[in-house]
């Protein structure tokens, strides 16, 4: 077989005229966008953040954010405070979530671990199936916790209202309770 012809299998590729040269390059700038994409989110910063359950506690996020992401919402809830650069992160419920921080294209600048986690000042007390937990600072107190029993969780929340009640009958009272 002469050199000079070649069967059509090993002629190299053309691309068809109807394509035009702009759109292979148009077709690899595509790609090569989508791998910095990919790499800028894998170097996104992350950290990681221990919160108590029911406590409050704030946390800087990246200046360009424009929307945060709660993983799990039943085990954090996060507040963003607009012009300050903070968000005021609650643990609702014992566990491990994320929030994601994006900006306004959709690219994640950061991500948190959050992690809920019991107060080291909380005694929890076993009597068979029921849980009871008390609050110590620096006495005991009885406190609503998850897991506790319905019979401990109603009695403390009636005393709490009762205590309540009071407080603000004093105050009404008194007159303390009018600005």
């Amino acid at each position: 077989m002469d050199s000079d012809r070649r069967t059509s299998a090993m002629r190299p590729a053309r691309i068809p005229p109807s394509m035009g040269r702009r759109r292979p390059r148009a077709l690899l700038a595509l790609a090569f966008g989508a791998l910095l994409a990919g790499a800028s989110a894998a170097q996104a910063q992350e950290t990681a953040l221990t919160v108590l359950l029911d406590r409050a506690q704030i946390m800087a996020y990246p200046p360009t954010t424009a929307t945060i992401i709660v993983g799990n919402p039943i085990i954090a809830d996060v507040t963003m405070l607009r012009n300050t650069g903070q968000v005021i992160l609650t643990g609702k419920g014992f566990g491990d979530t994320n929030l994601l921080f994006l900006d306004g294209h959709g690219a994640i600048l950061q991500e948190a671990r959050i992690r809920v986690r019991e107060s080291p000042s909380v005694m929890v007390v076993q009597r068979g199936v029921d849980r009871e937990t008390f609050a110590c600072h620096p006495r005991c107190e009885p406190t609503v916790a998850l897991g506790d029993s319905t019979a401990f969780l109603q009695r403390t929340i009636g005393d709490i209202q009762a205590r309540n009640a009071q407080a603000t009958g004093a105050a009404a009272a008194t007159g303390g309770g009018q600005h």
